[in-house]
């Protein structure tokens, strides 16, 4: 079993872990501050014991680390894990700022996406239903007022599922076991990027300032 650190702290940029197996360019470590890929993360890379790093592979309770070469280590060893910081601070980013539009949908305006997704090109949201221009602006209007003036992200564990949720500002608590950023204001403005039918479902994009 591998130990997700990121679940806890997800700005955790670097740690020291001991190697459990070896599979040529995989590895299995006791603890990781990688995140896999999923539909609503990009998921990470970065370096391991020095080697490029191309991402994770979780299977089970185990996530395996890829590299781009075979290490120089045995099991049993501890090698150093450096996370790509500015990647994983760009998904923080961007996961908050489709869930913030989502919810602000949902309570503004009753329309509710039911897929939220994020790839190299900016986050999308799903719905069942076109959404006129007018609508879109104004929920991104919100959602930038909003960011603009904070709010701090706590997550908690719901009494009545059990599972994590999340709660931001005044809008409806949500269930989401991702990872988010500390304050909405670190978003910064979200922009839109366009809207289109694809397989019967309105799909929303949208993305987020650069940041130096």
């Amino acid at each position: 079993m591998t130990e997700s650190l990121y679940l806890q702290d997800a700005y955790l940029s670097e740690l020291w872990t001991k190697v459990l197996a070896i599979e040529g360019k995989k590895i299995l470590t006791e603890k990781t501050i990688f995140s896999p890929k999923t539909d609503e993360q990009v998921g990470d890379i970065g370096q391991f014991d020095g080697i490029p790093m191309l991402g994770v592979l979780k299977q089970g309770e185990e996530t395996w680390h890829m590299l781009d070469r075979e290490p120089r280590l045995n099991v049993g060893d501890t090698a150093l894990l450096k996370l790509n910081w500015k990647m994983r601070h760009q998904t923080l980013r961007l996961h908050t700022a489709m869930h913030l539009l989502s919810q602000i949908f949902k309570r503004e305006f009753k329309k509710y996406s039911d897929v939220l997704k994020i790839d190299e090109s900016g986050a999308h949201l799903e719905f069942n239903e076109e959404i006129d221009v007018m609508t879109i602006n104004k929920a991104l209007i919100t959602a930038n007022e909003m960011i603009s003036k904070g709010s701090e992200i706590e997550p908690f564990i719901d009494e009545l599922t059990g599972k994590k949720a999340i709660n931001i500002g005044y809008l409806p608590k949500f269930e989401c076991s991702g990872i988010f950023v500390k304050n909405i204001k670190e978003i910064g403005a979200i922009s839109f990027s366009g809207a289109d039918f694809k397989d019967k479902k309105f799909i929303i994009s949208i993305n987020v300032e650069s940041v130096q």
